[in-house]
């Protein structure tokens, strides 16, 4: 998978900075990526690097990327790509049919990276981002199917 590995129950603790830095201080704890454990969702890292995080959320025949991040340092060399792929397999392997995220209308980067992966529009949620110029972001819902043919 890519060099990209489940987080177990036992390792939070260890993920829980990288996210909390990749994702500019979310309140999110170990407590709380526990919870996307097999059924509810899967944790993936690359371990041996330590520099990127995806949390997926499972629900029925469904999957939500939550959160995913690359530390800056670690950009622009395919690992976005790379780390998006393994979620995709990962969530085939759940029995996923389908992939939903958000992302805001501004982060052009995140964008390209999804539309490349095959992801579409399908919502949009004004105004949901606080951004740090004082002026919100929209939130572009977007889905890919994960059903061959």
């Amino acid at each position: 998978m890519n060099g990209f590995t489940p987080v177990r129950v036992d390792e939070t603790e260890t993920v829980a900075p990288l996210f909390a830095h990749l994702s500019q201080g979310s309140a999110w704890k170990p407590s709380d990526i526990a919870i996307l454990q097999p059924p509810r969702g899967f944790v993936l890292s690359d371990h041996a690097r330590a520099t990127s995080l995806a949390l997926v959320s499972l629900a029925a025949d469904e999957a939500e990327l939550v959160e995913i991040g690359i530390l800056a340092a670690a950009r622009r060399g395919g690992l976005g790509y790379a780390l998006l792929a393994a979620v995709l397999a990962k969530a085939v392997d759940h029995g996923a049919k389908r992939l939903v995220l958000e992302v805001a209308t501004d982060n052009g980067p995140a964008r390209a990276l999804y539309a490349k992966a095959g992801f579409a529009q399908v919502g949009r949620r004004p105004a949901y981002y606080d951004q740090e110029t004082g002026r919100p972001a929209d939130a572009l819902i977007l889905a890919r199917s994960l059903v061959l043919g």
